[in-house]
């Protein structure tokens, strides 16, 4: 994705709803196109009650299309979001707004809306109601105005017109914590063209492969690596055309795995699970693992977790071998190091099978482990 498919990012500390005001150019260390935002986490003030609706202004310096609020709590609470446009110094006319709400716990949490275009150089405001005090603010002083009004969360729906101001609390800046209140663009991963046997065929936007060689194993790599932090995505079992077992193998591997007549885990550099039997693989080296993928429609999740070096895989939403990737516990494979690609391997011939990944461009069938991240995204 390029800079039209932003997201866009709000967060909370401790106690307080945040925005910041600083943007980024088109790559940054966490993976997003920052349009608009603070990038700095220090210097919090104490923390905003919650039953209170904030508002905070910022001019976007960047075009794009937000599709996610980031939110950075401090406990478990739950919040509703809404953009309001506006230019005469308030905001006035809602443009999108959830109030249904959404349940947050400590840390980062993803929050997504409807597809919202941005523009550069044009006046938005962000609102948000929280029902606890799980957030933090930090008073930056600057020609930025945050409002807020005492609403009930309760049954609270956005206005078309806003609901007004009661004060601004003392407040003139912006608010900000990690990544919160920015405008970012996510680039989720495809299947690179150029790194792939040439019997497999891509569409479905580069989602979908199929190998169109008879009987065989071919391979494809994803266009982005991974060589830290937590990440979970899905491989889907597309289409299925015949009666037998698949021998498809779904994992990752190097940049050195090899792609002909190979699949992750056939050598070395790769780990993989084996379809047809659910068995897992490393360095052509089979042992039993989980079950067999033979339904159409069934998942192959994978928590991948580079800080710790280990891979765990889940079948249709369970967790493989008692596996627990939040906890870190019974994984399929440890003592994975460098720089790790997804890699699919797609067997047999023109009316076999078609796989496709979900590197989190779309939702996932499954929730995502506690701590990773939702995709595979630039960094």
């Amino acid at each position: 994705m390029g800079s039209q498919d932003a997201n866009r990012y709000m967060g909370f500390g401790r106690g307080v709803i945040m925005l910041r005001t600083f943007l980024m150019g088109r790559k940054k260390a966490a993976g997003y196109l920052l349009l608009a935002g603070v990038d700095d986490e220090t210097g919090y003030s104490t923390g905003l009650p919650g039953d209170r609706i904030q508002y905070f202004k910022f001019t976007a310096s960047a075009t794009g299309v937000a599709n996610t609020i980031r939110v950075y709590a401090s406990g478990a609470g739950n919040v509703k979001v809404a953009i309001y446009g506006g230019t005469d110094g308030f905001p006035s006319r809602l443009d999108i707004g959830s109030s249904t709400g959404a349940a947050v716990v400590a840390g980062w949490n993803d929050i997504t809306i409807t597809d919202f275009p941005v523009m550069q150089g044009r006046t938005y405001w962000i609102a948000l109601l929280s029902d606890a005090e799980v957030c933090v603010s930090k008073d930056i002083s600057g020609t930025n105005t945050r409002y807020w009004v005492a609403k009930e969360y309760d049954g609270y729906t956005w206005q078309v017109n806003w609901d007004g101001y009661s004060g601004t609390d003392g407040y003139s800046g912006a608010v900000n914590a990690g990544r919160n209140g920015a405008l970012e663009s996510k680039h989720y991963a495809t299947w690179r063209l150029g790194d792939k046997d040439d019997s497999v065929v891509l569409t479905n936007g580069n989602l979908t492969a199929h190998n169109q060689n008879g009987s065989s194993l071919r391979s494809v790599r994803a266009n982005i690596c991974i060589s830290s932090g937590k990440w979970y995505w899905e491989y889907v079992f597309t289409t299925k055309s015949f009666g037998g077992s698949t021998w498809s193998r779904l994992g990752i591997g190097k940049a050195s795995a090899e792609l002909h007549d190979k699949g992750p885990g056939d050598d070395a550099n790769g780990w993989g699970y084996v379809a047809g039997d659910g068995q897992k693989l490393h360095a052509g080296s089979a042992s039993a693992y989980g079950s067999a993928i033979e339904t159409q429609g069934d998942v192959l999740g994978i928590a991948l977790d580079m800080d710790a070096g280990k891979v765990w895989f889940a079948k249709n939403g369970t967790w493989l071998a008692s596996g627990n990737p939040a906890a870190g516990t019974d994984e399929a494979f440890s003592g994975i190091t460098g720089v790790i690609y997804p890699i699919i391997c797609v067997y047999a011939g023109p009316d076999y099978e078609w796989w496709t990944a979900n590197f989190g461009a779309s939702a996932f069938a499954y929730t995502p482990p506690a701590g990773f991240n939702s995709g595979v995204y630039l960094k």
